[in-house]
């Protein structure tokens, strides 16, 4: 999982690299809830609120998401 103030980037769908030319997001808040994707899921999951592109991403996947980097580890 990720933490508030992690820098992540977009992950292929059917691999674990980093989707080309998509700029980083930031981390805002994690919580339990429903993914904003096409996907429909029964239970609740992992989800991240980003800054990404200039703007915020609410409720993403958590499986959408690679770390770039660690707060507390710069």
């Amino acid at each position: 999982m990720f933490l508030t103030g992690s820098l992540v980037c977009v992950r292929k769908h059917d691999s674990m690299e980093p989707v080309e030319c998509v700029p980083p997001g930031l981390i805002l808040r994690q919580y339990e809830g429903y993914p904003k994707d096409a996907t429909f899921h029964k239970k609740p999951r992992i989800v991240y609120d980003i800054y990404f592109r200039g703007k915020i991403e609410i409720a993403v996947d958590h499986e959408w998401l690679m770390l770039i980097n660690d707060p507390y580890n710069l």
